[in-house]
């Protein structure tokens, strides 16, 4: 699609149906943000390995960014006219508990850099979106996010795969 295409599609749309499709799609990302971050946090407590220093640093690393960027994203929905988070997210689901020592510390990497793949696609979906409603200000913390993403997940897939 031409960017003249979007500009007239996005012309075409009301103003509340484009808020809309973006503060879900934020919300989407900012559930899936607090999600990681959470199993991210359970599996800092839980990790067992020789880089046990090492690794319990990277992953508090990752969680505090994901809690910082957690705000980001609240205000970007706050700036669209919405309540953070515009709709409710059921949380008892965002970390499945495992009994002692039934993942190893390659599985638990192995798993949060998965979760970094699936918010790298989420954020993916948002830039496009972004891009197509020309919503800069969004477009840029999507990217922000996704930099921040690719990177902890190639970090954790190679301690997963060491």
């Amino acid at each position: 699609m031409t960017t003249a295409q979007s500009a007239s599609l996005a012309e075409c749309l009301p103003e509340a149906q484009v808020d809309d499709k973006m503060a879900v799609a934020l919300s989407d990302v900012l559930a899936e943000t607090y999600r990681l971050e959470s199993k991210t946090h359970a599996y800092h407590w839980n990790v067992d390995a020789v880089a046990f220093f090492a690794i319990s640093k990277l992953t508090e690393e990752q969680y505090d960014n994901m809690f910082e960027a957690a705000d980001t994203l609240a205000a970007r929905i706050q700036a669209l006219g919405y309540d953070a988070p515009p709709r409710r997210h059921d949380g008892h689901d965002l970390v499945e508990v495992h009994a002692k020592n039934t993942l190893t510390t390659q599985d638990m990497m192995a798993d949060l850099a998965a979760g970094h793949e699936r918010l790298c696609d989420l954020l993916s979906d948002l830039t496009r979106l972004a891009n197509d409603q020309f919503d800069i200000a969004t477009g840029d913390i999507a990217l922000d996010r996704i930099a921040f993403h690719k990177q902890a997940a190639w970090m954790l897939r190679e301690i997963a795969t060491a």
